[in-house]
């Protein structure tokens, strides 16, 4: 079954009607099917955790184990579904960018993928530290990303563990949005509830930090991993439990297998969560999608992903757990239709399966080798209008018919007094799109490559570094000098 159906509602960002577009794959006998064929995934086959705290923890509260093979009980799954909350708010340090995440929100929209390579007016290039900083300048003129990733791209350097705590201390110094970051092991997962504590001033009965923790297909979860939920449960701090299954490779070929793989195996992770602190803010993810039988890589500009993403968000929804996906995604190489075309039916369906926290939202090129800032530009022009949609059409004013009448005696709207008063904020107006005649466009001829650098050199010039106040910058300081032994490299 796909079904896309609208629905006007009341939104919880503003007053009056928003509309939500719906996509739907899965009839609700399949999304019961997939649960109850989960539940016997997981009871009967079990999943494989790398960690002996993870065993000994499912051990404890009553799952059977053999080895690193968890068995987990429906019970316990049931349990944990409904521990989870539906939604829940990421402080920022400018706590006027708070985000909700859940049911009813305006996605939240961020930069993500850990990319080690750039794509930039001349070419690609491995990633430099010049260009996390414009990374972080982007997000934060951004006009629709609204949450700061600091494991995005990953510059090249000898020391990693420096280089990651660098990246975090940069990300919450460049900019005030609540923060995703990392959580790569133990260590780091600490390093990021630290200095976000530090950068917010806040208590660790509030969340002011989200990790990403991935599971490794097909049915296992990786020690390190789950270090990482273990170490953001222990701190009170959300979790975003995602998976990236292929189909035939490390998940079945059929598109409905590599949905109840990954289901189990996100659920498991939900589970271990709340067995380690019932409660805590998790987020349901995937990013899960087929290999190029002729590349024999991964390929994410395609629309088997799409089917696999918006099934998956049904199954979220259907636990009442927020869900993630990715966005802008395509396996083009430069910003061409391809990448467009790509970007744009990636983009539209997350927002119709009703996201919740969008990863990889701008910039991908290359499914996730690339980042491009042309590419970013194009990306949040599609995501302004889906925003723009989003609003809905708005309500029928009360001299609806006095404005139709008085345009009609005149002839024209042009000069009627609310078209005046309110083109500006009534009507969306795209930041590059071209809508000039092919008159006054062929003397320069303009393409949207050629406008969206522009763009990109302009918001560059622009950025303005949100002040950190020096009581917070020294305790960064203090505390990465602590935990570095050494004083801070200059990265």
């Amino acid at each position: 079954m796909f079904a896309i159906r609208t629905e006007l509602k009341t939104g919880k960002t503003r007053g009056g009607t928003t509309m939500a577009i719906h996509m739907e794959t899965l009839t609700k006998e399949q999304i019961a099917r997939i649960h109850e064929l989960t539940l016997e995934l997981l009871g009967k086959q079990g999943i494989v955790m790398l960690s002996d705290h993870a065993v000994d923890t499912f051990r404890a509260h009553g799952a059977k184990v053999d080895g690193n093979r968890v068995f987990i009980p429906a019970e316990m799954i049931e349990d944990a579904i409904r521990s989870t909350p539906s939604e829940f708010t990421v402080c920022a340090r400018n706590r006027e960018k708070d985000r909700k995440i859940g049911t009813g929100y305006a996605p939240a929209l961020a930069p993500t993928g850990g990319v080690p390579m750039v794509q930039d007016e001349t070419g690609q290039h491995t990633v430099t530290w010049d260009d996390f900083r414009t990374m972080l300048k982007l997000t934060q003129t951004s006009p629709v990303v609204n949450m700061a990733c600091s494991g995005a791209i990953y510059p090249v350097e000898k020391n990693a563990h420096e280089a990651i705590q660098m990246m975090l201390y940069h990300t919450v110094n460049m900019t005030d949005l609540p923060l995703i970051g990392n959580t790569e092991y133990r260590s780091i997962a600490e390093d990021t509830v630290q200095i976000a504590k530090i950068a917010t001033g806040m208590e660790e009965d509030k969340h002011f930090a989200v990790g990403i923790c991935n599971s490794l297909s097909p049915m296992g979860w990786d020690g390190k991993m789950l270090d990482g939920i273990r170490t953001m449960a222990e701190h009170n701090q959300p979790v975003n439990i995602s998976c990236c299954a292929m189909a035939g490779a490390t998940a079945p070929i059929y598109l409905m297998g590599c949905v109840l793989e990954a289901n189990a195996e996100v659920l498991a992770g939900i589970v271990y969560s709340q067995l380690l602190r019932p409660g805590l803010p998790v987020i349901y993810g995937t990013t899960s999608s087929v290999m190029d039988m002729q590349s024999m890589g991964l390929t994410l500009g395609t629309p088997e992903y799409t089917l696999i993403s918006s099934s998956c968000a049904q199954m979220a929804h259907h636990y009442g757990i927020p869900f993630r996906s990715s966005g802008g995604l395509t396996d083009a190489k430069e910003l061409d239709a391809q990448a467009g075309m790509e970007s744009a039916a990636n983009l539209i369906c997350g927002f119709a399966s009703d996201v919740n926290f969008m990863l990889q939202s701008v910039g991908i090129y290359q499914s996730f080798m690339t980042i491009g800032w042309d590419k970013w530009l194009l990306d949040e022009e599609i995501m302004a209008r889906l925003l723009f949609i989003r609003k809905g059409i708005g309500e029928i004013p009360e001299d609806l018919l006095e404005v139709v009448s008085d345009g009609v005696e005149a002839g024209d709207f042009l000069g009627e007094p609310s078209t005046v008063t309110d083109f500006r904020s009534e009507l969306y107006w795209p930041k590059l799109a071209d809508r000039r005649s092919y008159k006054n466009w062929k003397d320069e001829k303009e393409n949207f490559r050629g406008l969206a650098w522009a763009k990109v050199h302009e918001r560059l010039d622009s950025y303005v570094q949100p002040e950190l106040q020096p009581d917070v910058k020294a305790g960064l300081e203090k505390y990465l000098t602590g935990v570095m032994g050494h004083k801070l490299p200059t990265f």
